[in-house]
C-alpha cells in the first residue's frame, strides 16, 4: 500500500533540490541564511501564504508541484494540476503555504473564460499536507482571497474535507 503523503517529502526552500550550501567554516546553512546566500525574498502576503509567479524561483515552483502531486495521490487524478515550467499562465494566482522552510500546502487560481462572458478567476484546487489540516491555516488566508478575487467558482471534485471547510465558511456547498 502506498502512503500518498511520506513518499513526496515537502520541499525545503531551504535546501533547494541537493546539499544545503555550505558557510565559509563548511557549516550548512539554515533556511533564513540560505535565502540570503542565493538572493531569495519570501513576499510573504499573510499567515505563512506567498504568491507564486512563473518568475517566482525553481524551488518554490518545485514545492507547489509536490503540493499537486500529494493533491492528485489523495483525490486519484490521472495529471498534476501544477507543473513548474508553467509560462504561459502568469494570468493564474498561486500561492504556497510555507512554514519552517517547507511548503505544507498550495491554493491555485485558474483563469476561466465563460462564453460571451469576462475571465473570472476561479479556485482550481488547494491542498495542505495533513500536518498542517485543521489548523486554521486556510481559514486565515480565505477572508482575504474574498477580498482579492470577490465570490470565486470552487471547482470540483471537492475533498470531503474541503465540502466541509466551505459549508463552514460560505454557509451552502
Amino acid at each position: 500500500m502506498r502512503n500518498s503523503y511520506y513518499d513526496i517529502k515537502p520541499v525545503c526552500v531551504a535546501k533547494g533540490f541537493g546539499m544545503a550550501p555550505k558557510n565559509a567554516d563548511g557549516d550548512a546553512l539554515f533556511c533564513r541564511d540560505w535565502r540570503a546566500a542565493y538572493g531569495i525574498t519570501e513576499e510573504v502576503i499573510t499567515g505563512g501564504w506567498k504568491l507564486i509567479t512563473s518568475r517566482s524561483h525553481l524551488i518554490y515552483r518545485k514545492g507547489v508541484e509536490n503540493v499537486a502531486a500529494w493533491f492528485r495521490r489523495e483525490m486519484q487524478f490521472d495529471f498534476l494540476q501544477y507543473h513548474p515550467d508553467e509560462r504561459d499562465r502568469d494570468n493564474d494566482r498561486v500561492y504556497a503555504y510555507i512554514e519552517r522552510g517547507l511548503i505544507l500546502g498550495a491554493a491555485v487560481f485558474r483563469l476561466r473564460e465563460d462564453k460571451g462572458e469576462r475571465p473570472i478567476l476561479s479556485l482550481a484546487w488547494v491542498n495542505m499536507h495533513p500536518y498542517t489540516r485543521r489548523r486554521g491555516v486556510l481559514s486565515q488566508v480565505w477572508p482575504m482571497f474574498r477580498a482579492m478575487y470577490g465570490d470565486f467558482p470552487i471547482e470540483g471534485p471537492l475533498s470531503p474535507a474541503m465540502q466541509q471547510f466551505i459549508l463552514k465558511h460560505e454557509g451552502h456547498q
